[in-house]
């Protein structure tokens, strides 16, 4: 008795895997796209009638899909939609390959994980200039992260010429020989002040000393 029931296990097992009559090839699960994205696969069951493409958002958890496309002609291996991903934001998303059948069953699979980005390739730099990207950290599981694409640019250029050179030398020497200037002035104008309140002080001294 423990054959057949083996046996059945075994079969159940095999249909669990996946059915080669339905299945999506790309995008796989936990992969991520950008842009407008060919989905391929096959949808050739076995009195099939039409077939659908949709999309959800994250695993779904209010079981609302989106259509992609839709197709009454069987696929093998080949584009079963082109999923335009401009127009939704970053994010994990779920892909649902269904096939209706003459006997108005319904069969389908899921691909799970698919991470979207719309973050632009790096743009290619130029002469004289070293770009350092961000390295952003590992993102979390099930989530797609946001990175934002900061990069600081350090411009070179040619050294200063000799002219260059002398024309800040002078600049500074003038810098410096005003201020020496302004300090002397400074200096001597405090002396002669000092001078003349001294003159002032032993004038009233000697005026009082005249009276007394």
């Amino acid at each position: 008795m423990r054959i057949p029931i083996l046996a059945a296990a075994v079969f159940s097992l095999f249909l669990a895997q996946g059915d080669e009559s339905l299945h999506i090839d790309s995008p796989s699960a936990n992969g991520t796209v950008s842009g407008t994205v060919e989905i391929r696969g096959t949808a050739a069951v076995a009195g099939m009638t039409s077939y659908s493409v949709d999309f959800a958002y994250g695993q779904n958890p209010t079981n609302t899909w989106f259509p992609i496309a839709d197709g009454t002609t069987p696929v093998q291996h080949g584009v079963l939609a082109e999923w335009d991903t401009t127009g939704i934001s970053e994010g994990t998303y779920s892909l649902r390959l269904t096939a209706y059948l003459q006997d108005s069953s319904v069969r389908d699979i899921l691909v799970v994980g698919i991470r979207v980005r719309r973050t632009a390739a790096p743009a290619p730099t130029t002469s004289g200039e070293t770009v350092i990207p961000f390295q952003p950290d590992a993102q979390t599981s099930g989530r797609a992260a946001v990175f934002p694409a900061p990069t600081t640019v350090f411009a070179s250029g040619p050294p200063p010429s000799g002219a260059a050179l002398l024309n800040r030398e002078i600049a500074f020497l003038s810098g410096a020989g005003l201020a020496l200037l302004a300090f002397g002035t400074f200096w001597v104008r405090s002396r002669v002040l000092a001078r003349k309140h001294r003159r002032f002080v032993l004038q009233i001294h000697k005026n009082e000393s005249d009276h007394g």
